[in-house]
């Protein structure tokens, strides 16, 4: 990403040498893309230099209009540079200007709420296989869900089942070995294995065989047409074959090893890691395409909002991922930035239609008309506005975020409609006996005090009791205890989650996927529906498909297995002088070797 890209960076800053520099670079980068062929699958590769636009030449350089206008300033205000001898490389002059414009400090503390167990991303199905940029995949997500090459220049299909890949040259793990693919090859032969299964392998279930035919091209065969096959490939981590190897005698062995000591590809290597704690990384010096500036990073986890703010205000950290809505005011007062992601999860709720052996549940939240009379009886316009500052929008009555692909727009939303709530109630044999009609449970995950989930359960809790139904409200601050609560247990509670991801695919596949009848989670069961969705995970024609999601979307708005509430709300922070940051929709981690600070 070009600096003068950076959203909110002054036109008048001076960076015109290091953009040019970063400039150069990024044609360089380009350069095996560009030299392709035009193909019909250009949305599925490298566009060819033959049928490239200007707007899309643009966009490939990493460059908005105002930022392109900016590069052209900046470069002609500055003293131009020597052609460099490699991509990155930087003449003396131009590195010294770029130095006047730069803090002479670039150490980056950041607050997370929480860290995983183990830094091998294979164990997890999490949406971040890059986990801060210590790995990279063969392609990576755009804010909008679709994907670009990463480790790949292009890709492919070359029949239903069958996409080739062609590799970056030049590519290096943090020991110094290369990448090559046999390194991608065993990387996903990894991720499915049999012996001691990995949780990668619930999202490769269509894969079938992957070769190497020479150390820069990847073919991979899938069962069946899988439509999102190249995006599950965005979260599959390239791992050292030659290292991981050589760690063990069996998977048990190299297995702990990796996750103690692991290397990546990416701009960033592991200095340390204390599970539940921190982990220190440094910049890798030895990456070929990718130039960080930020030179060492600390993660700290921090589980409260509270003390993240407290340690973002007191200028300990410089970067948070988890703000209380409450406590908005006082960080735009000391100038925080905010970056504010409402596409890519819904904050709205299971109601299951059946138990956890699969068998219908019995009324009042088995019976459709109280599911319905649930979404009646919550006002998501004051919920969105009053209660979550107006940083999101209510749900049009589906799970897919509003513009992104699958977004059914024929469908409405559940009004605020507590009068028809209260007659859905009485149809179904629930009347009024005093102030109550009965009595259900409800739980949310990661919902610490001040959070927007715990906002969202005591709101919602507080609607449904003015239609008569109480509400037993557990919020769950762990997610080990959440992931018992919800899966665990012999009977879980009737309103559960509050959040339901679509990213990193910005696809209704990974939260449709939950619906099946034969998913293990076992919230939903409709024969018609598990229909539809199968067939939408294999048709590759994208307006098809798209119809396909649009029945499954109907049925789930009539059937109301799910409490429709919000688009979502999820708000990083960081100190005034950090700039590189984006608001991504398909991820909600940044790219740390975008970011840096200014004096």
């Amino acid at each position: 990403m070009l600096l003068m890209d950076v959203p909110g960076l002054a036109p008048e800053t001076d960076l015109g040498a290091i953009v040019a520099i970063q400039l150069l670079d990024r044609l360089v980068q380009l350069a095996p893309i560009l030299s392709q062929p035009s193909s019909a699958n250009h949305h599925e590769r490298g566009i060819g230099m033959d049928n490239l636009t200007r707007r899309q030449f643009i966009t490939l350089l990493g460059l908005s209009g105002v930022g392109l206008s900016g590069v052209i300033q900046g470069c002609a205000n500055s003293t131009p540079a020597a052609s460099p001898k490699a991509a990155g490389s930087a003449s003396p002059s131009a590195s010294a200007s770029a130095a006047a414009n730069l803090a002479d400090k670039q150490v980056l503390i950041a607050g997370v709420s929480n860290m995983p167990a183990s830094l091998d991303s294979m164990f997890i199905t999490g949406t971040n296989a890059r986990r801060w940029d210590i790995y990279e995949m063969l392609v990576s997500f755009e804010p909008d869900g679709n994907v670009k090459p990463m480790l790949a220049t292009e890709y492919k299909r070359l029949d239903d089942t069958t996409y080739e890949f062609k590799l970056r040259s030049g590519l290096k793990f943090h020991n110094g070995d290369p990448l090559t693919s046999s390194d991608v090859k065993f990387s996903l032969e990894r991720a499915v294995r049999k012996e001691k299964p990995l949780a990668t392998a619930s999202i490769f279930t269509t894969f079938k065989s992957v070769e190497a035919p020479d150390p820069q091209t990847v073919v991979i065969k899938t069962t069946v047409p899988d439509a999102i096959f190249v995006k599950r490939l965005g979260r599959l981590p390239i791992f050292p074959e030659k290292y991981y190897m050589g760690l063990g005698s069996d998977n048990d062995a190299r297995d702990k090893a990796f996750a103690a000591a692991p290397i990546g590809s990416g701009p960033y290597q592991l200095v340390r890691f204390v599970p539940n704690e921190q982990v220190v990384l440094k910049a890798f010096p030895g990456h070929s395409w990718r130039k960080p500036i930020l030179t060492d990073i600390t993660i700290r986890q921090m589980v409260e909002p509270s003390a993240q703010k407290a340690a973002l205000l007191a200028g300990d950290i410089q970067f948070i991922n988890m703000v209380a809505l409450n406590a908005i005011p006082q960080l735009k007062q000391m100038g925080a930035k905010l970056i504010t992601m409402t596409k890519g999860n819904s904050l709205g709720a299971f109601i299951d239609t059946v138990t956890q052996d699969g068998k219908p549940k019995p009324p009042p939240i088995g019976d459709v008309r109280v599911r319905q009379a649930l979404n009646y009886a919550v006002d998501k316009e004051t919920l969105a506005k009053a209660v979550l500052g107006g940083l999101t929008i209510p749900e049009s009555g589906q799970i897919p975020s509003s513009g992104t692909y699958g977004f059914d727009p024929s469908v409405k939303p559940y009004p605020y409609d507590p009068d028809k709530a209260a007659k859905l109630l009485d149809e179904a044999g629930f009347p009024l006996n005093g102030k109550t009609r009965f009595k259900i449970s409800m739980a949310s995950a990661y919902a610490t005090p001040g959070s927007v989930r715990r906002d969202i359960g005591e709101y919602v809790q507080a609607q449904l009791q003015k239609v008569g139904i109480d509400v037993e409200y557990t919020p769950l601050m762990d997610v080990a205890l959440a992931t018992d609560y919800f899966y665990n247990r012999k009977a879980r509670p009737d309103i559960l989650h509050f959040g339901l991801f679509s990213r990193p695919y910005l696809d209704p596949s990974g939260a449709y996927n939950w619906f099946r009848s034969d998913n293990p989670a076992t919230h939903y069961k409709n024969p018609e529906f598990d229909a539809a969705y199968a067939a939408s995970e294999k048709e590759l024609d994208p307006k098809k498909r798209e119809e396909l999601l649009w029945k499954c979307t109907k049925l789930l708005h009539d059937d109301a297995p799910f409490l429709f509430l919000t688009e979502d709300v999820w708000i990083d922070a960081a100190a005034p002088k950090l700039e590189g940051l984006i608001a991504h929709g398909s991820e909600t981690e940044q790219y740390y070797d975008r970011l840096y600070f200014v004096k």
